[in-house]
């Protein structure tokens, strides 16, 4: 227990279920480029999806893995852990997934 709750007396209230939030960065940093005498380069061409994406393919509800050619093929992760390649005219998207997700 926390010191500050005892000594408020609240020995007999019940404690608040704390929510869980994760975040995702906007832009990618990992494939910005630091120059000498220059400023950050950071790349921003995003493609329609993006990782961490909530999308639907087949009925199912998989999250974003990454894209790849251009934007044209998609890997998709399942709630089990599955890995799926597709197109991403296949996939519905549901939910965006960058930025604080509650």
């Amino acid at each position: 227990m926390n010191d500050a709750f005892v000594i408020a007396g609240g020995t007999t209230q019940s404690r608040t279920i704390p929510d869980m939030a994760t975040q995702t960065r906007r832009n990618n940093r990992n494939i910005q480029t630091n120059r000498k005498g220059h400023k950050p380069s950071i790349r921003r061409q995003r493609y329609k999806l993006q990782p961490n994406d909530l999308v639907r393919y087949k009925e199912i509800l998989c999250k974003v893995k990454g894209v790849s050619s251009y934007g044209k093929w998609v890997r998709l992760v399942t709630k089990a852990g599955e890995i799926i390649n597709t197109n991403v005219k296949k996939v519905e998207l549901v939910k965006y997934g960058k930025g604080i997700q509650f």
